[in-house]
């Protein structure tokens, strides 16, 4: 370890794979030296230190990093800090709930808090599935209403807590999700087909499969991927045609949501897919059909 943090605090010295693995599941002594170092670091070496490290952990999932990026959610540096929030995306830590919080309170650029209210969405899909305390839960609601409420504050950070808070599912989101569905601004509508989806309540339905023949790519790739979070096994016919859209993108989320739905008519359009798509669409299709199977 103390090779490791030498070679870190080397400006001049790459950033080594063998380093960067020693890193993961660090004690807490291990963590107070990495710690007591992590200043000395500039904001530049530590910020790619971190993209490394989310990297990496994306490629094996037994690699864990999540003591690091708690320490980096504390940095100074605002960069640093928002490329630790994409790395706890995935973990389900309840001791990052107030660190994600205290980020969302303070006055750094809306880009990280905005990030900051994203990630406080996995807790409220816990919340939902009964993984986190019930004080957590409410905490996290609360707050995130409290953002979405703000009318002073940006919009993106007021649609990305529309998003983050609606697996809650209560009338007051409802309202919400109506608000920025209404909304002349796209990237605020796309939010509330992404809520919509997120709140798992079927009465959505009509409104998202409206949005799937949007002249707007956005759209309708929210759109898509809502529909595979609601999961109804009817909306397969009209995920069909978009297996073909013009956008790569939304083939893909279509090969996704399909997938996600199931079903024979699902399985069909997917063989179809490895018979007849390009090479990626062939590969994700497979994939997904492998998935099925399992």
């Amino acid at each position: 370890m103390e090779k490791c943090l030498q070679e870190l605090c080397d400006e001049d010295a790459p950033i080594t794979q063998g380093c960067l693995i020693e890193l993961s599941d660090l004690v807490a002594e291990q963590l107070s030296e990495l710690a007591s170092v992590w200043p000395e670091v500039s904001p530049e070496r530590r910020a790619k230190v971190i993209e490394r490290l989310v990297e990496m952990a994306e490629e094996n999932a037994q690699l864990d990093f999540t003591e690091v990026f708690k320490l980096a959610l504390g940095d100074q540096d605002y960069q640093v800090q928002e490329k630790a929030i994409s790395g706890i995306w995935e973990g389900e830590d309840r001791t990052v709930i107030p660190l994600l919080l205290e980020i969302l309170h303070s006055d750094r650029p809306h880009q990280v808090r905005a990030a900051s209210a994203m990630a406080l969405g996995k807790f409220a899909q816990l919340a939902q599935e009964g993984k986190i305390l019930a004080k957590d839960a409410q905490l996290v609601e609360d707050t995130l209403m409290t953002f979405l409420q703000d009318e002073k504050d940006t919009l993106e950070v007021r649609r990305r807590a529309l998003e983050a808070v609606s697996p809650f599912n209560t009338a007051r989101v409802h309202e919400y999700i109506r608000w920025a569905y209404n909304s002349s601004d796209q990237e605020l509508k796309c939010s509330s087909l992404y809520a919509m989806g997120k709140t798992q309540e079927i009465a959505w339905l009509p409104a998202i499969l409206s949005e799937l023949k949007s002249a707007s790519a956005p759209i309708r790739y929210e759109a898509v991927c809502a529909c595979g979070e609601l999961g109804e096994e009817a909306m397969v016919h009209h995920l069909i045609p978009l297996l073909e859209d013009d956008d790569s993108q939304i083939q893909m989320a279509a090969v996704t949501a399909v997938g996600k739905i199931g079903g024979a008519l699902a399985k069909r359009a997917l063989q179809r897919c490895v018979r007849t798509g390009d090479q990626a669409i062939k590969d994700a299709a497979q994939d997904v059909l492998e998935e099925m199977e399992i």
